[in-house]
C-alpha cells in the first residue's frame, strides 16, 4: 500500500510513471499470490468444508476486515496512536490534497482485505483463528491506520482555516489532553495494568524462555536418540502455556503430531509424557 501510494505521488509530481519504484510492491504482490495458491490453504480448507466457494471466501474476507478494524478502533491505545499520527501529519511540512487522502484510504482497505482473503479461503468461514493470524492482521491494520491518519493530518494541515488554529498553539494541549484521558480510561496506571496484553507479554518472558529451552531439548533428544521408539518425560508445567502455542506432543504415539515428528527424525514412534512426581 505504502509503495503504491508513494509511486502515485512521485509519478504525478514527475509527470511520468516511475516504474522502478514499484519493484518492492510486485515482490510483495507475488508473495501474496503464493500465499493464496499454497496447497496448505486447500488442505486446511477441507477440514472445515468439503467444497471450495470463492464467492463465500470473498464475503468472509470482508467480514474479517470489518471485525479487525472494529476491534482495533475500540482500543483506547489505538485511538492514541491515531491522534499521534494526525499530529505528525499536521506538523509535516509537506501537505496532501483530498485525492491523495482518498487514495491512501482505498489502498489501506484493499491491502487489509487482500491479507484477509487467503485466511478466509483456508479457514472456510470459521470464527476462530490462531493468534499468529490475528497478530498479522492487526499489524497490517495498525500500519495502514498509521499511514492513513498521517495523511489525514497532512490534509488538515493544508486547509486554510487550520492556520489560525495552529498559530494559537492549541494543537498540543488538546491532543495531550485526549491522550491522558484515554490512558486513564484504560486504567493503565492502577491495579488492572496486569490485564493489558503488552504487560502480560513482558511478564511472560521468563516463562517463554523456559518453555522454549525445554521443548528444544526434547526435540534434540528425539533427534539424537539411538532407539527407534523414543519415550521422553517432561515436567507437568511445560505442557501448558498462557502465551504460547506448544508443540502438542503427547503420550499417544498415534497422535498425528507424534507421528509427524517420528517420521521427521526417522523414528518408529515418539511419546512425550508428564514426569511422575
Amino acid at each position: 500500500m505504502i509503495f503504491i501510494l508513494l509511486w502515485c505521488i512521485f509519478s504525478i509530481k514527475a509527470k511520468r510513471p516511475l516504474w522502478k519504484k514499484t519493484i518492492p510492491f510486485w515482490i510483495m504482490l507475488l508473495s501474496g499470490v503464493v500465499a493464496v495458491a499454497a496447497p496448505g490453504n486447500y488442505v486446511r480448507h477441507t477440514r472445515f468444508d468439503s467444497s471450495l466457494n470463492i464467492v463465500k471466501a470473498c464475503i468472509d474476507a470482508s467480514k474479517i476486515t470489518v471485525v479487525i478494524l472494529k476491534h482495533l478502533i475500540q482500543q483506547p491505545l489505538v485511538v492514541i496512536l491515531i491522534l499521534f499520527c494526525i499530529y505528525a501529519g499536521l506538523r509535516c511540512k509537506k501537505k496532501l490534497t483530498g485525492k491523495y487522502l482518498l487514495l491512501a484510504g482505498a489502498l489501506f482497505s484493499i491491502t487489509l482485505y487482500c491479507n484477509s482473503f487467503p485466511i478466509a479461503l483456508g479457514y472456510a468461514g470459521t470464527s476462530y483463528f490462531p493468534n499468529r493470524i490475528y497478530f498479522a492482521l492487526d499489524f497490517t491494520a495498525l500500519a495502514g491506520i498509521a499511514a492513513v491518519f498521517v495523511c489525514v493530518g497532512m490534509y488538515l494541515g493544508g486547509l486554510v482555516y487550520y492556520e489560525r488554529f495552529c498559530e494559537s498553539r492549541y494543537v498540543e494541549p488538546v491532543m495531550l489532553g485526549y491522550a491522558f484521558m484515554l490512558l486513564y480510561a484504560t486504567l493503565v496506571y492502577n491495579q488492572n495494568i496486569s490485564k493489558l496484553p503488552w504487560c502480560q507479554t513482558v511478564a511472560a518472558m521468563k516463562e517463554v524462555e523456559e518453555l522454549h529451552d525445554t521443548w528444544q531439548e526434547c526435540l534434540i533428544t528425539i533427534r539424537d536418540a539411538e532407539e527407534k521408539d523414543v519415550e521422553i518425560e517432561i515436567e507437568k508445567q511445560f505442557f501448558s502455556s498462557r502465551v504460547l502455542s506448544l508443540p502438542r506432543l503427547s503420550d499417544n504415539r498415534e497422535n498425528w503430531i507424534n507421528e509427524a515428528v517420528a517420521r521427521y527424525y526417522n523414528k518408529d514412534s515418539v511419546t512425550v509424557s508428564e514426569k511422575s512426581e
